[in-house]
Order: structure tokens, then sequence, then C-alpha cells
């Protein structure tokens, strides 16, 4: 079973101003994104950290990565790659604060 990089706990500080909000983001992260998946442990992890660096979601991205690194699913220099490979997709601008 794959872990769930995406836990709802990154989602705290949302919880006292739109619960509705947070309800939806739960159910997309821990449910729907991992159940439907059909890729391995290790290309789930690669899709998440790309996805966070796609959409400059640098907070989360440093939690993921954290975890991806304790859970041994991705290695150091696997995630310096994925930087250097993104950088030509998502621009300087991005990838520079990484």
């Amino acid at each position: 079973m794959k872990t769930n990089y995406l836990q709802p706990h990154y989602l705290k500080s949302l919880i006292s101003s739109d619960e509705d909000f947070v309800s939806i983001v739960e159910n997309l992260i821990s449910n729907d994104s991992v159940t439907s998946s059909t890729l391995n442990e290790k290309d789930y992890a690669l899709a998440v950290v790309s996805a966070c660096i796609g959409s400059n979601g640098l907070d989360l991205f440093k939690k993921v990565i954290v975890q991806v690194l304790k859970d041994k699913v991705l290695e150091v220099l696997e995630l310096c790659e994925i930087v250097y490979q993104s950088q030509p997709f998502v621009g300087l601008s991005k990838s520079y604060s990484l």
C-alpha cells in the first residue's frame, strides 16, 4: 500500500478558517488520489514532488521531501534530479527557490 505523502495534518492552519475546504482536500489527498492511483510507491512520490514544484508549493514540497526521505522511498540524488529536470519546464524563478 502506498504511503500518503500529503497527510491532512498539513492543513491544520486552515481548519479554523474553512472547514469545508479542508474536508474536500482531505478526501482528495487521503482517499481519491491514493486509492485510485495505479502508480507504484516511488512513482507516486515522484508525481507528488513534481506537482509541488510545478505549482510552486514550496511549503508542501519541504514537508513531502522530508517524508519521502524518511520512508526511504526516494534518495537525495533522485530529488536533486527532479529539481534539475523540472527547471526547463517550470522556469528558473520557480526552481530557484527549491
